[in-house]
């Protein structure tokens, strides 16, 4: 957001407590159809992702391969790249009472963009902890990723290489940060690809986050006179995967967009693809949660190919799922019964 005013000629000034930017451990992954909004810079490619595979439960469930699917990225120099025309003050603001920031910022709009931090977020969360292992001491494929779902989880493992600075490997779900923690070590102890890097100093470097798996909450995009909130605050996040660099920069740029052509941000917001396809994410995953185990993977196991990739990447509108009526197999009634 503070990227489009300020190339939009607006004075903006960004607070942000810490020493640096993106603290939060992260894949750092990004699909393709990022390229719709906005045009990454070259440089601040990780690496180019030209295949995918995953598996559910050990089992291969879909693979693909041939075009550029996505990419791993420097976070941290992407911010800092959009960024360079904001004055950016190391300052903590406090969030948690909005009014107050009205107060403070008296006569200012002011976006309020502190994600699962915020006090302000809902409290519905995953837990993820990941680590990134260093090139030499793993074997990998440097355009590859790896989704491992599991069912007992709720959650999955994920394998993500990041060009020269190694592999990031990670896994998210329904546990405690201890039990994640446990999980991966011995993930990465069975995997002959990363079984000699698994030392004292790699199971100390991990680190762990939640993620915000509510949807997007519309009663939290305004939180007072020139009040604003985007990304993960307001619970842009896809749930079933825990993708949130893209939707939370949609957010931006739909607020962007709509002061712009001086539109409602919340009518905006809820009449886009982007909160129908978070939405519809949310019901499925929470009926998920409340299914046994077994049921979830025959449910998983007949989603098919295309529709696997299509539902995940949140890359559908409300038209193609309604074309989905009558359509039979336990995802397509799951998709009903969640009420298209």
């Amino acid at each position: 957001m503070a990227y489009l005013l300020s190339e939009s000629g607006f004075s903006v000034e960004v607070y942000e407590l810490l020493p640096k930017f993106s603290v939060k451990p992260c894949g750092m992954g990004v699909p393709i159809q990022i390229e719709s909004f906005f045009r990454l810079p070259e440089s601040f490619i990780l690496s180019k992702i030209k295949g995918y595979r995953a598996y559910l439960d050990g089992e291969m469930l879909v693979e693909g391969g041939g075009n550029i699917w996505g990419y791993t990225i420097d976070k941290e120099g992407l911010i800092s790249y959009l960024l360079e025309k904001v004055k950016v003050v190391r300052k903590r603001v406090d969030d948690s009472y909005p009014m107050g920031l009205a107060k403070e910022f008296q006569g200012k709009k002011v976006i309020i963009s502190t994600g699962f931090y915020s006090k302000l977020a809902d409290r519905e969360r995953i837990n993820a902890v990941e680590v990134t292992i260093e090139k030499n001491k793993a074997d990998f494929e440097e355009d590859i990723i790896e989704i491992r779902f599991d069912t007992g989880l709720m959650g999955y493992f994920w394998i993500f290489p990041w060009g020269d600075k190694g592999i990031n490997v990670g896994v998210g779900g329904l546990e405690s940060f201890d039990v994640l923690k446990k999980m991966l070590v011995n993930f990465l102890h069975d995997d002959p690809r990363f079984k000699r890097s698994v030392d004292v100093e790699v199971v100390q470097r991990i680190k762990g986050a939640q993620i915000v798996s509510s949807g997007i909450n519309l009663r939290k995009l305004v939180l007072g006179e020139n009040i604003y909130a985007v990304g993960e605050l307001v619970g842009s996040v896809f749930p079933l995967t825990g993708e949130g660099i893209r939707p939370s920069m949609l957010t931006s740029k739909i607020l962007f967009d709509s002061m712009q052509a001086n539109k409602n941000y919340v009518v905006s917001v809820e009449s886009s693809d982007l909160y129908y396809a978070i939405a519809l994410q949310s019901k499925v995953y929470r009926l998920m949660k409340g299914v046994p185990k077994t049921v979830r993977k025959m449910i998983m196991k007949s989603i098919p190919k295309n529709w696997l990739i299509k539902f995940g990447l949140g890359e559908f509108t409300k038209e193609e799922i309604k074309q989905l009526k009558g359509f039979k197999g336990l995802f397509f009634e799951l998709l009903n019964y969640s009420g298209l």
